[in-house]
């Protein structure tokens, strides 16, 4: 029988489909510039997203006494599958650059995506749940994937994770915020009612975006990696989430929100870390396109059925 969440997740991700290709289009023509977009993706990143994480956590009903004890099983999966990735490493790429796309390509994901889909099905306590997941996981991604993309120079390795984590604005909004509710502080309301129309910015500009951002070139040299990348990003990692998630006891909206998250498809900010650190882009950018449109399938599928075992 089908959950009844089933028929909501499609709607919205046939939405969030509707926007992404919009970007893609507008993109393609030209509109209303090739300048435009990786503006747009930077304001998104660096301002609108921040905010909506930010009045999420702050306006939200949420136990931060349950935030140690998810942390863990956050975390599990990711860390896991790294292991995974470094004990096969040689084997998983024609040489260390491509190895660092299929790294990000397993361990990244599109948060743009996974805020839009949980607001659309969980409302505003998914999107506060949301946020306390990537407060956890994104820092320890970026450590990982930053580690990986430096290779042999480990002081410069060093040197980046700490930039990267210190001035990441998505770590900053989910930390400020956190410390802000957990000392009982009131957020000005006028401050409040100004970030929060940032916010309700940041998943439309943010999707159109990520369909600005699609690029395909075949290859045969990339049909394992791109295979292999997307079974695991889209359904081994949920699964194994799923099953860290139920050995540690999260249950209700804190499994679905991060059985949600690990599902879903790389994030287009790979590529850029991939051009500017020496990674394979191009093979970067074939997996973050492949596992986007694969995901419109993977994931109604992989939700309905984590909402089936609850």
């Amino acid at each position: 029988m089908m959950p009844p969440e089933t028929p909501q997740i499609i709607r919205t991700l046939v939405a969030v489909f509707l926007t992404v290709m919009t970007g893609f289009a507008l993109h393609r023509r030209k509109l209303p510039s090739l300048e435009f977009w990786p503006g747009a993706e930077q304001i998104t990143y660096h301002l609108l997203l921040p905010a909506l994480l930010f009045t999420s956590i702050s306006s939200a009903r949420v136990d931060l006494n349950r935030f140690p004890g998810l942390a863990l099983p956050f975390i599990g999966p990711f860390v896991i599958m790294a292991v995974i990735l470094f004990m096969f490493r040689n084997h998983l790429g024609r040489d260390y650059p491509a190895f660092t796309s299929v790294f990000q390509g397993t361990i990244r994901f599109n948060s743009y995506v996974g805020f839009s889909v949980a607001l659309s099905v969980y409302g505003t306590e998914g999107v506060a749940m949301a946020a306390m997941f990537i407060s956890v996981v994104i820092p320890v991604v970026n450590v990982m994937t930053v580690a990986v993309l430096s290779g042999a120079s480990r002081a410069a390795g060093r040197v980046s994770v700490l930039r990267e984590l210190v001035r990441n604005p998505l770590i900053i909004a989910c930390v400020a915020a956190l410390l802000l509710k957990g000392a009982d502080f009131q957020v000005p309301q006028p401050m409040l009612e100004f970030l929060t129309i940032l916010g309700r910015a940041s998943l439309p500009v943010g999707l159109m975006a990520v369909g600005a951002a699609l690029g395909f070139r075949r290859s045969s040299e990339d049909a394992l990696p791109l295979s292999m990348v997307s079974i695991n990003r889209l359904l081994v990692m949920p699964a194994l989430m799923f099953l860290i998630c139920r050995l540690f006891g999260v249950t209700g909206l804190a499994r679905s929100v991060a059985v949600l998250f690990a599902a879903l498809p790389g994030s287009p900010a790979a590529y850029v870390l991939a051009r500017q650190m020496g990674g394979d882009h191009r093979l970067m950018a074939n997996l973050t396109t492949v596992q986007i449109l694969l995901s419109f399938v993977t994931l109604p599928v992989v939700l309905a059925l984590e909402a089936s075992m609850s």
